[in-house]
């Protein structure tokens, strides 16, 4: 991005204002949280992830084609061993699972787990123990189990922001868009499956500035943060040039969101 003109805030035809607020951290124009793009909001908000065996973040219906029964000993928030049967419902994670969303069958409601913190693992169907990292890991990885990789979330609403964020989704950034997707699968890993997916969904979000500030508050305290910054880093300006013009609103925008990245680089 470092191709992009230099405009200063101080412009008041734009409506930007000097009037500053602060997300995780890193300070924003309140112009810049209130900003929307078209078509009007379908936004995307961060789940807040308790301790293990935490509530799950919304109780959701069994679904038996997508599911694995286990027992795992796993050491709790306060450092205490526990002993689980667990119907696993899905995964989640940065780049890989980190997460496992479940029924707890002991506590009788769904929970969620950290793997890592998950010391053996039993598959109740055959009483075969697994090695937990390796196992969801497969798991995810072939589809067995729903997986979110929430790290691809945060960049494609990043980057989806910059595409639209001068109110026109012009064909030529949903190439530039559908570039910097395939880069991320390329780094962090999916399938051309997860790329036509995520570009069928694209016209229809509509990420405003607080969704991308909470976006960048996420991946500052994830552990592929700094990598998926640059990353963004490297393609919203392609995003940006992509239809040959810059609305000063965009340029704004697309500096105001430079100084964040940098900042978690």
């Amino acid at each position: 991005m470092a191709n992009l003109p230099m405009i200063s805030f101080i412009q008041t035809k734009s409506g930007l204002t000097f009037n500053f607020s602060m997300i995780g951290g890193t300070m924003f124009t309140r112009a810049f949280l209130r900003m929307k793009v078209t078509p009007p909001a379908v936004t995307i908000r961060a789940e807040v992830f308790g301790p293990d065996d935490a509530p799950a973040s919304r109780v959701r219906s069994r679904d038996h084609s997508s599911s694995w029964s286990c027992r795992i000993l796993y050491v709790d928030s306060k450092g205490k061993e526990k002993e689980r049967d667990i119907t696993c419902r899905r995964l989640d994670g940065y780049g890989h699972a980190t997460h496992i969303h479940a029924y707890c069958h002991a506590r009788e409601a769904p929970r969620m787990f950290k793997i890592e913190n998950i010391r053996e693992v039993m598959d109740l169907s055959t009483g075969e123990m697994v090695e937990a990292k390796r196992h969801f890991e497969m798991l995810a990885a072939t589809g067995a189990l729903p997986f979110e990789d929430k790290g691809f979330a945060d960049f494609t609403k990043i980057t989806l922001f910059m595409a639209k964020c001068d109110g026109d989704y012009h064909p030529l950034e949903a190439d530039a868009l559908e570039a910097a997707i395939t880069a991320y699968v390329i780094r962090f890993g999916g399938n051309d499956d997860l790329i036509e997916a995520a570009m069928r969904r694209t016209p229809a979000i509509a990420p405003d500035g607080r969704d991308i500030a909470i976006g960048l508050k996420r991946l500052k305290s994830s552990p592929i943060g700094a990598r998926v910054s640059r990353l963004i880093l490297d393609h919203c300006g392609l995003i940006m040039d992509a239809d040959g013009r810059h609305d000063q609103r965009e340029t704004a925008w697309a500096l105001e969101l430079q100084e964040a990245l940098k900042a978690q680089v």
